[in-house]
């Protein structure tokens, strides 16, 4: 069980909600979510957001969600989270398993009439820009990842 997610653990893609409707404001909890073919173990995460309008919503939160009792370490950049930002997140204790949570946001919509999609891409700001996982292997072994994207007042990604 992801000790993040306890009350909103999902376990298959067809669980995700990846859209926020609304005409007034409120505040919505998203979390990124780790989701594989089968049980993996990996030790980094790198991703980044898109150019999206910032008028879409306002971070309240940002935290990674490491491995307990794991030494941990986050980088950060870009003004992140926002725009063109990026993160890098990497862990002694390897996460394990599959459907867990990388990341937590806490966001308020102030009653956006628009529309908008946050959309997560590979960090913009890394000399060589990368969206996914690695492992702990010695030289680390990488894999990309399908990123998706938040919607608020049209569908995500």
């Amino acid at each position: 069980m992801n000790t993040h997610l306890p009350h909103y653990q999902i376990t298959s893609c067809h669980d995700q909600n990846t859209t926020v409707q609304t005409s007034s404001a409120c505040c919505v909890s998203w979390y990124l979510v780790a989701a594989f073919e089968e049980d993996k173990e990996w030790s980094g995460v790198q991703f980044g957001f898109s150019d999206y309008d910032p008028n879409i919503f306002m971070f309240e939160r940002a935290r990674a969600c490491f491995p307990p009792n794991s030494a941990s370490i986050q980088y950060t950049t870009g003004g992140w989270p926002g725009p063109l930002s990026g993160v890098t997140l990497s862990t002694v204790v390897p996460w394990e398993g599959n459907w867990l949570a990388v990341f937590a946001f806490r966001t308020y919509v102030y009653g956006y009439n628009g529309s908008g999609l946050a959309q997560l891409i590979p960090d913009p700001t890394a000399a060589v820009p990368f969206g996914g996982f690695r492992n702990s292997a010695s030289p680390p072994e990488k894999g990309d990842a399908a990123l998706g994207g938040l919607g608020v007042n049209q569908p995500g990604t």
